[in-house]
């Protein structure tokens, strides 16, 4: 991983531009220039150390420059462009069914979740939370693909490819409670949230809950 900032770093025929987000560091990598995939790297930030996404070190034009920036300005509160979520969905190649869960997951807004046999519902499919949940666990670019959105049954976290330390944070940072009766799950999403709390001193918010 680069030191502090963003930059941009060539690997053999990949390209990763690294954005030092306010969670964490977060990298696009490309392939001639061509993104294929999104990565949330080194442990989460907690909130009193962070700081307002920056770097401007990576070139100017083309699509990996426009990725990069949809992630900064994610981190900054703005949603990326929906023909730019198109595009990254088309360039992941995904099976129909594939395809169908990613667009209907970039359709949830922000702040808000849904759950994976809701979103099964949604796309037609309604016994199929299973194979949703594992489409959002291929989605290769997470953040502007939110699967982050969708969760388990009864307010449990579920999975997340990145770790569930980060899909904690990520909700967390659009204001979505972690803990309570909204957003509850079993022994080792708890103790995944519990450890991530704890580091921000917040633990004592959830501790005690059933």
């Amino acid at each position: 991983m680069m030191g502090r900032g963003s930059s941009l770093e060539i690997i053999t025929m990949e390209e990763t531009a690294w954005l030092e987000s306010p969670l964490g560091m977060v990298a696009v990598i490309a392939e001639k220039g061509i993104p294929k995939r999104i990565t949330l790297g080194g442990p989460v930030i907690s909130p009193g150390q962070r700081k307002t996404p920056g770097g401007e070190k990576v070139p100017e034009g083309g699509l990996l420059r426009e990725v990069w920036d949809a992630l900064r300005d994610y981190f900054l509160g703005k949603d990326p462009d929906p023909g730019l979520v198109s595009l990254l969905i088309c360039l992941s190649r995904p099976t129909t069914f594939r395809k169908k869960v990613l667009q209907e997951t970039a359709l949830i807004p922000r702040g808000e979740v849904i759950t994976y046999g809701e979103l099964a519902g949604r796309i037609g499919k309604p016994q199929g939370s299973r194979a949703v949940a594992g489409a959002l666990a291929w989605n290769p670019f997470p953040v502007l693909i939110p699967c982050h959105r969708v969760v388990g049954k009864g307010g449990g976290l579920g999975g997340f490819s990145q770790g569930i330390e980060w899909k904690a944070a990520l909700l967390s940072f659009e204001g979505i409670p972690l803990w309570g009766s909204t957003i509850l799950g079993g022994q080792r999403e708890r103790a995944a949230r519990i450890s991530w709390l704890r580091e921000q001193g917040k633990v004592q918010r959830i501790t005690g809950r059933r």
